[in-house]
């Protein structure tokens, strides 16, 4: 089935990937895949099993390193804020490189009210 097919059909408004150590072996189909649905617009969301903040070089397939994907940590905390403040056009507007959000200060952290 055309990936890109099913995610119009479903109207998906973002992409998440969790990265893990097994990451990087994943079968071809599953990186030809990824590759289509990283052509589209939609915001994409990687999250770390290891909640590393930030891009995860070590588990991390290549080909999200530059995509202007959000790389946080996989906790409770962090996928609630990432899919609470994640903008429609995030990849609109980067379309290059890797963020995250930075959660260190109560003042800009809606979570901790």
């Amino acid at each position: 089935m055309d990936i890109l097919k099913e995610i119009s059909k479903q109207n998906i408004q973002g992409i998440i990937f969790v990265i893990g150590p097994s990451t990087n072996y994943l079968h071809s189909v599953f990186l030809e895949d990824s590759k289509k649905v990283i052509s589209l617009t939609l915001p994409i969301i990687c999250f770390n099993i290891n909640q590393n903040l930030g891009l995860d070089e070590i588990s991390c397939p290549r080909f999200l390193w530059s995509v202007g994907a959000i790389h946080m940590p996989l906790t409770t905390e962090d996928v609630t804020f990432t899919l609470c403040n994640i903008a429609a056009d995030a990849r609109i507007n980067e379309s290059t490189g890797s963020f995250f959000f930075r959660r260190n200060y109560p003042y800009d952290d809606p979570l901790r009210y």
